[in-house]
């Protein structure tokens, strides 16, 4: 997907480093038309899904011109799409569902709105019966969907003539929002409110439903105001987020994002537990960074308040926070559990022996790590990172898929840390295994395991660090 996002606006003559995402890009397609996330690994539906819909929006709200080699390929990536599509609809009527009740997914209705990019595109008469199907049901059983879906339900019936329906979907998405002076407008999107995206990406979605649909530029400007109180440094959390925001931005018209000059009597003042920590005035055409780091007392971090004062016309944004080296047990919002278990080998033929704090090991041992993952709900689109001690080396360090039988991973070993790539892990318990070798001696800390989702990083479950002490 990121190799989509940095498409270029002027296809006729592509520079250099447009030239070669394209060309990375079109390496990912394999021979179904579909898109595989790594070298080795199945087609992702999903990683198509988005591929194919950024080129719809950059040829939309971006006027991009014709690209020969692009074109051919997103149009075979849409007959995959399709296919997809077509079979869903089949599962239902092979397993006897009943097709009258409400069959509608989060799948088919990002199918639903990648399609409408594709209006004049035709479909073959098996996915155009699946295809009518679906878009019957976003009509019946919007109602049922969260805010974040039935934002792009409203978009599919407006491109597709439902202008009345759509208005009907805008007012009840009012009746659910949320507004206050300093975020806007804004709703809570919880994270299983549509699980393909991360929460500025749907927010972007519901601006863009407003805008398209109704183009109230002074309500969109109050949705704004919280897609850019989520701002990190020049982006967003993740290049789909960054994408989705920057987009909806540009479409809506207001140059937010804009370096001005400051005026006279501009300043930004920030002040925590009665503290005056910084007042500083705006500089000319870069406006104002300041980084405050201290040591509060106990009362402190449990009453403390926090004022920012902004003088002048300029929106601000910003973060504080409170941070420690490790969050104690296990944390984090992805419907997953993690357990991971240390085992020495023994030099000679014998039982593995479980290792347990407080670790201790001797130079040239060797350490079977174990990572069991027990999840009730299937995940789409994760990363496992495990941060290794400095004293460890790993056995070993092919990049590569691997298949355990019931669960394909790509592997990427690194210097620190080790990464894991699922396109996809089905409900229920699975275990990974890797060797490490001890070798400095010293105290060393065995960092935490992260599972986030890639496309929405803010969603994670992490497992705190052990430490080891290697000696002879």
């Amino acid at each position: 997907g990121a190799a989509a996002d940095s498409m270029c606006e002027s296809w006729a003559d592509p520079a250099p480093d447009e030239a070669a995402a394209v060309r990375e890009l079109l390496e990912r397609q394999d021979e179904s038309a579909g898109f595989v996330p790594f070298p080795g690994l199945a087609p992702s539906r999903d990683l198509t899904r988005q591929v194919v819909t950024h080129w719809g929006r950059l040829q939309q709200d971006y006027d991009a011109a014709p690209h020969e080699e692009m074109t051919g390929a997103m149009t075979a990536a849409l007959a995959y799409l399709d296919q997809q599509i077509k079979q869903d609809y089949e599962r239902l009527t092979r397993n006897a569902f009943n097709t009258r009740a409400d069959n509608l997914g989060e799948q088919q209705i990002q199918y639903l709105y990648m399609r409408s990019f594709f209006r004049d595109i035709p479909r073959s008469y098996g996915s155009q019966i699946a295809y009518d199907y679906y878009f019957n049901q976003t009509r019946l059983y919007w109602k049922q969907q969260p805010p974040a879906l039935r934002a792009m339900i409203a978009l599919i019936l407006y491109r597709n003539g439902e202008a009345g329906v759509a208005r009907q979907i805008l007012q009840s998405l009012r009746r659910q929002a949320q507004q206050d002076e300093t975020r806007g407008i804004f709703w809570d999107i919880s994270p299983g409110d549509g699980e393909s995206m991360s929460r500025v990406a749907w927010h972007a979605l519901l601006m863009e439903a407003f805008w398209e649909i109704d183009a109230n530029a002074a309500e969109v400007e109050q949705m704004s105001l919280w897609l850019l109180a989520q701002r990190r440094g020049t982006g967003w959390q993740a290049p789909e987020s960054t994408f989705a925001a920057a987009s909806v931005l540009l479409m809506t018209g207001k140059s937010w994002l804009q370096e001005r000059e400051a005026r006279e009597g501009e300043f930004s003042q920030l002040e925590v537990s009665d503290a005056h920590l910084s007042e500083q005035a705006l500089e000319t055409g870069s406006g104002l960074y300041y980084q405050s780091a201290w040591k509060p007392t106990a009362d402190a971090v449990q009453s403390g308040s926090i004022v920012v004062r902004q003088a002048g016309e300029s929106t601000v944004w910003g973060s504080l926070s409170l941070r420690s080296l490790e969050a104690n047990g296990v944390s984090g919002s992805l419907p997953v559990s993690i357990e991971r278990s240390f085992f020495l080998i023994p030099e000679g033929k014998g039982p593995l022996r479980r290792l347990e704090p407080p670790f201790r090991l001797r130079p040239g041992d060797r350490v079977k790590v174990q990572i069991r993952l027990r999840t009730d709900k299937t995940l789409y689109q994760v990363q496992l990172q495990t941060a290794e001690a400095a004293t460890f080396t790993p056995e070993d360090e092919r990049v590569g898929v691997h298949d355990t039988g019931n669960l394909a991973y790509y592997r990427l070993p690194g210097t620190a840390a080790t990464y894991y790539f699922f396109e996809r892990i089905p409900t229920g318990v699975y275990q990974i295994e890797y060797t490490l070798r001890a070798g400095q001696k010293g105290l060393f800390h065995q960092g935490y395991l992260r599972l986030s989702s890639l496309t929405a990083p803010e969603r994670e479950t992490r497992l705190p660090g052990e430490t080891f002490r290697v000696e002879d």
